[in-house]
């Protein structure tokens, strides 16, 4: 038994990997023409064949705070502690969503403590970290040792990603121009580039 469960977003990592390594992941809704699925239940070639023709496109939203507290009071029976990495709150109410239920847990499992990160480089870096924070738990490492750790990372990780159109960052809430927080960097050469920040992880 590991002192400290690892929790994050499946869209950040193969949900096979994530079991083979000990992360739980607290998947996504995806509705589609109506009929809400959880990330693993999609079939990925009647989603990509949906998304082609670019009409009634499917819309994604995060667990609900009973859903993450319950995936958290489940861990916390073979745990002591958990750490959630979530998606970036720039982009996603998933991290709000889980601060709510880490309110909830501090009322109703007062034994465990549950420590929050946002990963706010987004892209699939999250994924390779919460592997890496994985096995560190599995090394006997305490939660505090864990989240420093990925806090040190997180200045140092970037992602950038090439786009042939901005459509599917659009309708899924990610290309927006807010007037606070973090902002995207549009420029366009052979197809719409979007940075975020640079990943490099030393």
């Amino acid at each position: 038994m590991n002192k400290v469960a690892i929790t994050t977003n499946f869209a950040c990592m193969f949900a096979d990997k994530a079991k083979e390594k000990g992360v739980t992941i607290a998947p996504f809704h995806i509705i589609i023409e109506g009929k809400d699925y959880l990330d693993p239940q999609v079939d990925m070639e009647s989603l990509y064949a949906l998304l082609d023709r670019k009409e009634n496109l499917p819309i994604t939203a995060p667990f609900t705070v009973v859903e993450c507290f319950q995936t958290w009071q489940e861990l916390s029976q073979n745990a002591e502690a958990i750490l959630h990495i979530s998606m970036t709150q720039a982009f996603t109410a998933a991290y709000t969503v889980a601060l709510q239920a880490q309110g909830l847990a501090r009322e109703k499992l007062p034994e465990t403590r549950i420590e929050l990160i946002d990963w706010r480089p987004a892209g699939s870096g999250l994924g390779l970290i919460a592997l890496e924070a994985a096995e560190m738990a599995g090394q006997g490492k305490d939660v505090s040792e864990i989240t420093e750790f990925v806090n040190h990372l997180i200045p140092k990780v970037t992602s950038l990603s090439m786009r042939d159109t901005l459509l599917y960052l659009d309708k899924g809430g990610e290309y927006s121009r807010p007037s606070r927080g973090p902002k995207l960097n549009i420029s366009f050469a052979s197809g719409p580039l979007w940075k975020l920040m640079t990943i490099q992880v030393e």
